[in-house]
């Protein structure tokens, strides 16, 4: 599942919320409706309830277990057979679980939440106490004239859908446990859910982490692999979608018919989806090769309508595929391969296996209105959920607490397959700013390890972050330099053909690549895994009688007002780079205690301490020696090091390891550097020190001096980009002009202003002018019409927003309104997030994915933060229960904090309210920290801006 940061609400992000439990709605005994049985029952049994007492006696209790369920009963099959109706309010089914257990027992615990059961059974093999793995326990098997039946209690034992199944008597060896029951379809875009689009209603299933619970009775962890039947009766007509390829299709009546899926391999019950609506399919092949004799079917799928708009996306998929079957050295692990639109997604994407679906904004390209950025977006999260195919679903985690085996593998090698499927992207920069973005996380004291225990449900949202993906992927990054490509990638080929339709823990991952590297590598690995933090290697180059070395030392990095301790030691592969005369040489080391040293092969005029941006470190030099690594060795310097060299610029200056007029005057260069990735870095310090560092004077001065510095750079890029610009080049206007526009650069403001108005047929003409500005601009364009508009231009915006049915367009629409600077305005604005009226309708219909988009857009910028306070306070109990699932928990970490006042009105706040948030608590931890460091930060840095901006 991705969080793509920038784009969704980190990615993504399958959670648990924690609300009151319902109690199951019982009604009178009896089989299912025949349309939705799988088998009929060889006798219908009460449960639960009869007459209001219980049916079946309670055993002597048994602590709720909370965590792991009990090792000793093993699911080995889930037959599902349910009813979905998009017209309807909810679902209907049975499951048919066969089960092995080792020993006697009363009660068998499994997951299901809110639930309405009708009954539920248990049918046993007298005698038979066969091996947990299903030969014996298939509903084939169990439903003979044999078999034994007996009545069982369904008992939800926590809120969080825990439920115990209570039986009159002691039963072991292989059982098939038989539930029917109906649920809501969820509100919060988990579970089952519902979508109203202008084709109509559409149902999908969104199942990470635990929300499978809320769909159907299931064991609802990774580690319960098994095969599972599907079969969906749906209205006739409407087109269904699944893990696996439809088996057959039978009449039910003349409005219905059932669609049975083939079984699938061994899954979670996390990965299991389907979808049911008025679709388009576009539909290729990627042809048989030798690791996969058959061709493989690769479908795309989209609300009716916008079929036509999944074309990029398909034609870019068997690339992916065939890219990563030669990385892995294994065929791709499924019999097809359908990528499916999502008009309303609580995630960004969801790698269920098979049939991997996303929110439409990142799957979705319109060449006449989507931008570049965007574009890179969706190849991006193709190439993670596609990876996720091997790392996550043929072998799967064993717990949530080395989610980094799915997530990091993933992000690591999406980057890897555009490298070398769509080298012109670049894919690995963006990956070196993400990076730089976790370190910041990281350097928390409330950051959390990426092999984190799973303690609390909260435990199990907050591991769906960027510590996960992209400090994971860092770390594998790293390890992959250290011991070779090759080598790593034979761990890895190793590691899926002998745990093929498996789980894994990290100590196998570690084991198989460590046979591979034939060196060990658990030290460095757990080193980054288990402790939190940043190292930070300092690097002191040396000459002695003609001999060079580089002395290096390690300890915590540490921004300003850091409360943790400086000496944590990591075991650190460094390679430095050095030009030692007309030469370029690396040379790497393992610094495993807090100092060492690294011999060279002469002595250097310049040493780089993070060869090719490797290292998941911060680096630093003495004053002297980066002065003359900017000066020498700059221009010699790959594009990710120059974009690494100036992160570590920025770290220095947010530890005050360096004055801050220092760093600024250095990262200058970097903002007239021929890359865009590099020109980009000064940009996000630069913009703190407008929002936080400077007074209105002073404010003045700042926008006055970084307009001359940008001017150049802004004629040379213009506002129409050529057709064979490079990638970054685009990346970069859009950057910087949003950047300007948001500074009220005069120039750039009007001019994009301009544009925005002839976008919205606002200018003399009265006419819209699609072409007025280039896609990767359209977003600024709308932008400056609303901030320096007013009523007019926030009314046409709001029209368009009501007629767009695009995602992407829709997302700028969003911003634009936030742009606005009247005060009622934007008042309007947030109010669209409480409006009522079905997703698609208009203004007064967001999607539930768009209703905190102003919100924490408004929140994050200091100039308009108060007035969006105030709303949230009055308005949070009628914001709350619209949110999806997680999205809530989100906002505390959106609020730009710098002050104590204001960080102690948050903190008092949500501190009574912030336990019903999913993932919450961490997130308002986070926060707060950070509004301290920022205050340490202005403090220190204070006098060295000023003294800049003199």
């Amino acid at each position: 599942m991705k969080i793509s940061s920038g784009i969704v609400f980190g990615l993504g992000l399958g959670v648990i919320a924690c609300h009151a439990a319902q109690e199951p709605v019982v009604t009178p005994p009896g089989p299912p409706p025949a349309e939705i049985a799988v088998a009929p029952p060889a006798v219908a049994v009460a449960v639960a309830v009869v007459g209001g007492a219980p049916a079946v006696a309670a055993p002597a209790a048994e602590p709720t277990p909370l965590g792991p369920l009990p090792a000793d009963v093993h699911p080995t099959h889930e037959a599902l057979a349910l009813t979905i109706d998009p017209e309807a309010a909810g679902l209907r089914g049975t499951a048919d679980i066969a089960l092995h257990l080792d020993r006697p027992r009363r009660q068998i615990w499994l997951h299901g939440r809110d639930l309405r059961v009708s009954f539920a059974e248990l049918a046993t093999l007298p005698g038979h106490n066969g091996a947990p793995d299903g030969s014996a326990a298939r509903t084939g098997d169990l439903r003979s004239p044999s078999t034994h039946v007996i009545p069982a209690r369904w008992d939800q034992a926590d809120p969080s859908g825990v439920v115990r199944i209570v039986l009159p008597a002691e039963v072991s060896g292989d059982v098939l446990l038989r539930v029917a029951f109906e649920a809501d379809y969820d509100p919060q875009l988990v579970g089952v859910y519902r979508v109203k689009t202008r084709s109509g209603p559409a149902v999908f299933s969104k199942f990470e982490a635990i929300y499978a619970r809320r769909a159907f009775p299931c064991f609802d962890e990774p580690a319960f692999k098994i095969p599972y039947d599907v079969t969906l009766t749906v209205p006739a007509g409407a087109a269904v979608v699944g893990n696996m390829p439809i088996a057959a299709v039978a009449a039910v009546d003349p409005g219905h018919q059932r669609v049975t899926l083939a079984t699938t391999p061994p899954l979670p019950s996390y990965l299991i989806a389907f979808a049911v609506g008025p679709f388009d399919t576009r539909a290729t092949t990627l042809a048989a090769s030798l690791l996969r004799p058959a061709a493989l079917p690769i479908g795309a799928v989209a609300i009716r309508g916008r079929g036509d708009d999944t074309a990029f996306a398909l034609g870019l998929e068997p690339a992916l595929v065939a890219e990563q079957e030669r990385y892995f050295g294994v065929a791709f692990p499924f019999p097809k391969l359908d990528l499916v639109a999502v008009p309303d997604f609580q995630s960004g994407a969801m790698e269920n296996a098979g049939a991997i679906t996303f929110r439409d904004s990142l799957l979705l390209v319109d060449d006449k209105v989507t931008s570049l950025d965007q574009r890179i977006a969706v190849a991006s999260v193709l190439a993670h959920e596609t990876a996720h195919q091997w790392f996550g679903d043929l072998v799967t985690m064993r717990w949530w607490n080395d989610l980094w085996l799915n997530e990091g593998f993933a992000t690591f090698l999406a980057a890897r397959t555009l490298e070398a499927v769509r080298p012109e992207l670049e894919a690995e920069l963006g990956a070196a700013n993400r990076v730089n973005t976790v370190m910041r996380i990281d350097s928390l004291a409330s950051a959390r390890r990426i092999r984190q225990p799973i303690e609390t449900p909260h435990d199990i949202t907050n591991a769906f972050d960027g510590i996960t993906y992209d400090k994971g992927a860092a770390v594998l990054g790293m390890v992959a330099h250290f011991v070779g490509d090759e080598p790593f990638r034979r761990g890895l080929h190793a590691l899926l053909t002998a745990h093929a339709s498996g789980s894994i823990t990290t100590d196998e991952l570690i084991g198989a690549l460590s046979a591979a590297a034939g060196r060990e590598l658990a030290p460095l690995v757990a080193s980054f895994l288990d402790q939190p933090g940043v190292p930070v290697v300092t690097a002191t180059p040396a000459c002695l009688a003609g001999k060079g070395s580089v002395g290096l030392r390690q300890a915590r990095w540490r921004p300003a007002g850091s409360l943790l301790a400086a000496d944590a030691t990591w075991v650190i592969p460094v390679c430095v780079r050095a030009g030692i005369g007309p030469r370029i040489v690396d040379a790497c080391t393992v610094l495993d205690a807090p100092a060492g040293s690294l011999a060279l092969p002469g002595c250097p005029d310049w040493v780089l301490p993070n060869a090719q941006a490797a290292g998941y470190y911060r680096s630093t030099l003495p004053v002297a020696d980066l002065s003359r690594l900017r000066g020498l060795g700059l221009p010699r310097l790959a594009v990710a090091e120059r974009v690494m060299l100036g992160r570590d610029l920025e770290a220095a200056f947010d530890s005050a390891a360096l004055p801050g007029d220092d760093v600024l005057r250095a990262l200058e260069p970097f903002a007239r550097d021929r890359h865009g990735a590099v020109a980009t870095v000064p940009l996000g310090l630069w913009g703190d020190l407008d929002e936080f560092f400077v007074d209105a004077g002073q404010r003045a001065a700042l926008r006055a001096k970084l307009g001359r510095l940008t001017a150049p750079v802004v004629a040379a890029l213009g506002w129409t980009p050529a057709v064979s610009e490079p990638a970054w080049r685009r990346l970069l206007r859009g950057a910087l002009f949003g950047f300007l526009a948001a500074q009220d650069q005069p120039a750039v403001l009007a001019e994009a202003a301009r544009r925005g108005r002839r976008l919205l047929g606002l200018d003399r003409d009265h006419v819209r002018h699609p072409d007025a500005v280039a896609p990767d601009l359209a977003g600024i364009a709308l932008a400056a019409a609303a901030r320096t508009g007013g009523a007019v231009e926030f009314d046409a915006i709001a029209a368009e927003l009501a007629h767009s049915d695009d995602a992407q367009v829709r997302q700028r629409l969003l911003a634009a309104l936030a742009s606005a600077r009247d005060p009622a305005l934007l008042g309007r604005a947030l109010d669209l997030a409480i409006a009522p009226g079905p997703s698609g309708s208009g203004p007064a219909g967001l999607r539930g994915n768009e209703r905190i988009a102003v919100l924490t857009r408004l929140l994050g910028k200091v100039a308009t933060r108060d007035l969006a306070w105030r709303w949230l306070v009055a308005h949070y109990d009628a914001l709350m229960p619209l949110l999806p699932d997680r999205f809530g928990g989100f906002i505390p970490s959106s609020i730009a904090l710098c002050d104590p006042q204001h960080a102690a009105e948050v903190r008092a706040f949500f501190t009574p309210r912030v336990d019903k948030l999913t993932g919450g608590p961490r997130n308002l931890a986070q926060a707060l920290e950070r509004a301290d460091q920022c205050a340490a930060r202005v403090a220190a840095q204070h006098d060295a801006v000023a003294r800049y901006l003199r």
